[in-house]
């Protein structure tokens, strides 16, 4: 018939390493012409008996590849398939839906925005774009991981927490919608006046406990640059992720990290001092984080194992924080979903707390303690 045209089918999966759709081309005239009417109308023959196993191109996909082909056949081996934004989106979403991901689709969008470095709105605004086979490669390898349940923060190296970017790897916990609860709660947190009820509102001192990312600390001084935060941590890599955040959002020299377990680190002279003692702990039962997500094997194990009743540190904040807080100071920490009554025993056997709130999360699952030392 002398027109460019082609049959189009899947080549195979990318476990086989092939990444995409074979075009098998047809005759070629050296001046093909429009197509006219008549000829969209047929069924093109005397196409190569090698090729008849293929699926046939319907009316729109005929046209839209016979426009196209002028303009990519001499740039592109015309045997791999041109893959554009949409199409990955949409094979990587059914392929991760395979594989049980529930997130299929915003895991799908997240990967292929961290390769060719846009936003997801981006990614839909650009969903004719052509990807070129150096990003092909690097998305293949992401997706591969995440199929062995590599978190996606961990992937993309990126975790959003309270409106802000952080870098997050396998060495920290990733900070999760939950914590933000924690943050927003020592923000507000007010006596029934509506007045801050610590006696120095605008130059407080926050210990930040654990702090691993930084997100907690690093949140708190970027919205009250007026506070003296303090941040520490057992591990030395956590350690050096929350300074890099906290230089990313321009807070470093303002933050005074110190390495070492709990309160250790802190120095006499704090003794008293802090009106505020702040701590996302490890929390979870041994025997439970086995049957948690699979993500969930690939953060750190000490951040997110609290012993076989999961209240081995929560027991050492409660004790041990009264010593460090100012009079009228406040323990804010985060808490599992069935610890409530445990925590609230511990609070009350204490004598030195004089009052304490539970705050829900968003699910509406008792999740954080915050407890007043008295005068």
């Amino acid at each position: 018939m002398g027109m460019l045209i082609g049959d189009i089918g899947l080549l195979g999966e990318w476990g086989n390493g092939v990444l995409g759709i074979g075009v098998a081309p047809l005759p070629r005239h050296p001046n093909p012409p429009m197509p006219s009417s008549q000829h969209l109308s047929l069924v093109v023959k005397n196409v190569d008996r090698t090729f008849e196993h293929l699926p046939r191109l319907s009316f729109p996909g005929f046209l839209a590849f016979w426009l196209s082909g002028f303009r990519h056949s001499s740039k592109r081996n015309s045997n791999v398939k041109i893959w554009r934004v949409m199409d990955l989106i949409k094979w990587t979403t059914e392929y991760f839906q395979g594989h049980d991901i529930e997130s299929a689709r915003l895991d799908a969008e997240l990967l292929l925005g961290h390769v060719l470095n846009k936003s997801r709105l981006q990614l839909y605004l650009d969903f004719e774009q052509v990807v070129d086979a150096e990003y092909l490669a690097q998305y293949r390898e992401l997706i591969r991981k995440r199929v062995e349940r590599v978190p996606v923060a961990y992937l993309i190296n990126h975790k959003e927490f309270m409106s802000l970017n952080f870098y997050v790897d396998e060495n920290v916990l990733i900070p999760r919608p939950e914590t933000e609860v924690l943050v927003e709660a020592v923000l507000t947190h007010q006596s029934d006046d509506g007045e801050f009820t610590t006696a120095s509102p605008d130059s407080l001192v926050v210990v930040d406990i654990g702090t691993g990312s930084g997100a907690i600390a690093v949140s708190l001084t970027t919205k009250r640059p007026e506070w003296n935060i303090i941040a520490t941590d057992i591990s030395p890599l956590s350690l050096q992720i929350a300074q890099q955040n906290a230089q990313k959002h321009a807070v470093a020299e303002r933050i005074i990290f110190l390495h070492g377990d709990l309160f250790q680190p802190l120095q006499n002279n704090y003794r008293g001092q802090c009106d505020w003692i702040v701590s996302n702990p490890s929390y979870i039962a041994s025997e439970d984080i086995l049957t948690l997500a699979p993500e969930i094997k690939h953060e750190p194990r000490i951040a997110l194992d609290g012993g076989a009743d999961g209240l081995v540190f929560i027991r050492r904040l409660i004790a041990e924080a009264p010593d460090w807080l100012s009079p009228r100071g406040y323990l804010a920490f985060e808490f599992g979903y069935n610890q409530r009554d445990a925590i609230v025993s511990l609070i009350e056997s204490q004598e030195k707390y004089a009052d304490y709130t539970i705050i829900k999360d968003y699910a509406d699952i008792d999740r954080v303690m915050i407890a007043q030392v008295g005068t």
